[in-house]
């Protein structure tokens, strides 16, 4: 019993912290996204995570496809592309690692594929931080671009979405679960 509570209470604090690290990075980002050009990204990364890149076209032949497995077999819906934004007046090349990588479900590449057209020369989303890429997608980039380069990548979350709510509920679950682990201590030894 003493095992469980313990593990409760983690996981309580956990989410505790987790969520005001979600709720910190949420706060800092603006409704008005910045725009700002490929060229300028390899000098300076603005403040503000809603971006609008400009300047910039897709590079679809060297998109890395990431995809969740269950017993060997592809999980249908899971798969996510991560397209590489090269400056316009460049020639894509497998060797260079971009400076940009935009990040799509599968539902939104069905979408451009089916007539609502993607205009990769302005591009609009959310940069995401180390802590929202998934372990094994994270794997997949450093597999095909390095470690170093994946660490100064930045990834754009197309259309992503700034809502606070995540974090508060994770705040909260966080909160409840430690008072009632704390609470039931309390009870227990009061009624010894």
């Amino acid at each position: 019993m003493i095992r469980i509570a313990i593990a409760a209470f983690v996981a309580g604090i956990y989410f505790i912290c987790s969520g005001c690290y979600d709720l910190f990075v949420q706060a800092g980002t603006s409704h008005e996204p910045t725009t700002v050009a490929v060229t300028e990204l390899k000098t300076s990364v603005p403040n503000n995570r809603h971006l609008i890149i400009t300047g910039g076209k897709a590079d679809t032949e060297n998109a890395v496809v990431f995809y969740k497995s269950k017993y060997g077999t592809k999980v249908s819906g899971s798969e996510i592309l991560f397209i590489p934004i090269i400056e316009a007046g460049t020639v894509p090349s497998r060797s260079s690692a971009p400076a940009v990588l935009v990040r799509m479900t599968e539902d939104q590449v069905n979408e451009a594929q089916g007539g609502a057209k993607i205009d990769f020369a302005s591009v609009e989303g959310i940069r995401t931080t180390s802590f929202d890429l998934e372990g094994k997608a994270r794997s997949r980039l450093v597999e095909t671009y390095g470690q170093a380069a994946v660490d100064k990548m930045m990834i754009l979350n197309y259309h992503g979405s700034i809502s606070v709510w995540k974090a508060l509920g994770k705040l909260a679950g966080g909160f409840g679960l430690s008072a009632a682990v704390v609470g039931a201590i309390i009870l227990k030894r009061k009624s010894n």
